[in-house]
């Protein structure tokens, strides 16, 4: 028994040894992990054929947020017209005249600035639309991803690249540049594409509400798939 079990054992006195070992646990983890995890791994399998995780329905799940963001914006622009209409109602009080020139004036001020306040938070409230909302949230995602690779990739090409002058390393700089902004020009275009995808989705009269639903949601989960690989290829681009 005890010869055995030593004679499994792989000596650690070279790389090989090593490398056999590492090998062996490699093998082994993935089948415990899979019997361990198992549930899990049905439950997020059932998630994925059902398309009833979060990231299949980017627009279902803004719908909320946005909801909550045009009720705190119409609200605002409520009590800004009702401050209007008080201080148009109120008579002028008696020290007015003594603490400034003319009440007519200072009034008129009060109400032009609460009537613009109350203005600008009905148009913004009704300029927040899910759909809109969700594909700016992606981009501004996509954008800081993008920098933050540009970034490593400027770390590894150390002080020389980050403030090139000459030679190999300028060369390299600049086509890390340019790659990046054609990543950047290109995630616009994509998303100016989905956007007037999604607005003729919303738009359109002869679609039911849940087909609507389904479509957007297809359409910015397609934004984000275009986005993703972007990036890919942007992390894999070789500039030297």
């Amino acid at each position: 028994m005890q010869d055995s079990f030593y004679s499994n054992v792989v000596p650690f006195s070279s790389a090989e040894g090593v490398v056999q070992v590492a090998r062996q646990k490699f093998v082994v983890y993935p089948t415990l992990k899979q019997q361990r995890y198992a549930d899990l791994d049905l439950f997020r399998q059932q998630v994925e054929e059902s398309k009833a995780g979060l990231h299949h329905q980017p627009y279902t799940s803004r719908k909320k947020h946005t909801a909550r963001y045009k009720g705190a914006f119409f609200g605002l622009a409520f009590l800004f017209f009702l401050f209007t209409v008080v201080t148009m109602a109120i008579p002028s009080a008696v020290g007015c005249g003594f603490l400034f020139s003319s009440c007519t004036v200072l009034k008129s001020i009060i109400v032009t600035i609460s009537t613009t306040l109350s203005l600008a938070s009905f148009l913004m409230a009704l300029s927040l639309k899910a759909e809109k909302e969700a594909i700016v949230s992606l981009v501004r995602k996509a954008r800081t991803h993008l920098a933050a690779i540009r970034a490593r990739k400027q770390i590894r090409m150390g002080i020389r690249g980050s403030f090139p002058l000459f030679g190999k390393h300028r060369h390299a700089a600049m086509g890390l540049r340019q790659a990046y902004q054609e990543m950047l020009d290109g995630i616009n275009d994509r998303a100016e594409e989905t956007l007037h995808l999604v607005h003729r989705i919303a738009t359109a009269e002869t679609l039911p509400a849940q087909e609507k639903e389904d479509l957007l949601n297809q359409a910015i989960e397609e934004l984000h798939d275009k986005l993703q690989h972007m990036i890919h290829g942007f992390r894999h681009h070789s500039v030297s």
